[in-house]
């Protein structure tokens, strides 16, 4: 071999490893988004619960404004984490079609195998389920975008589900102060009596 071509191998191998270490970036990157888009709503939902805990096991002591306000917090930050996840998705699908074409360009036997495992898991398990069965045969070709039950799209059901809640509990709560008053007022008769 002689020198020229050391060098261009040596200029390919090192090319070849930038590629890697850049294809390894994007997955690191959407590791750290999706962690931190989990842990996000994560906390979300623990402080959510934590107030509802908390509000029924104070009902009594608590007034309209009161309830009102937690209702109001809690709508504001599970929609604080509906966004954060519709931010998120954006970047992730960005370092997903980055790592695509780091892997395009030096990985052509991979891709090939990455193709023949799509195919492979869509004949065997999606075709097999009869829940999936029709809808999966219809619309899904592994682009998580076509897929409603996706782990970002759970949490932002889930989310929604809570604001449905904390919506509904505003009316509830005020008709609780209502039943209060009419109780103080009851019992401040019998008393007068």
């Amino acid at each position: 071999m002689d020198l020229n071509q050391e060098e261009k191998k040596k200029f390919q191998d090192e090319e070849y490893e930038n590629y890697r270490m850049f294809y390894l970036l994007q997955f690191d990157r959407i590791d750290k988004l999706e962690t931190k888009r989990e842990n996000f709503c994560n906390y979300v939902l623990t402080i959510s619960s934590a107030i509802y805990v908390a509000g029924f096991a104070f009902l009594e002591k608590l007034d309209f404004e009161n309830l009102y306000i937690l209702a109001c917090f809690v709508i504001l930050i599970n929609f604080a984490s509906i966004l954060f996840v519709w931010k998120t998705r954006p970047w992730v699908k960005l370092h997903q079609e980055r790592a695509k074409l780091a892997s395009e360009k030096y990985s052509k036997k991979l891709l090939k195998i990455e193709g023949k495992a799509e195919k492979l898991v869509k004949d065997r398990y999606i075709g097999k389920n009869f829940l999936t069965k029709y809808y999966y045969k219809k619309t899904y070709s592994f682009n998580s975008d076509q897929d409603w039950f996706r782990r970002s799209l759970i949490y932002v059901y889930l989310h929604f589900l809570i604001i449905v809640l904390s919506f509904i509990s505003i009316p509830y709560s005020n008709q609780i102060e209502k039943e209060k008053d009419n109780n103080s007022a009851e019992i401040k008769c019998c008393r007068a009596e």
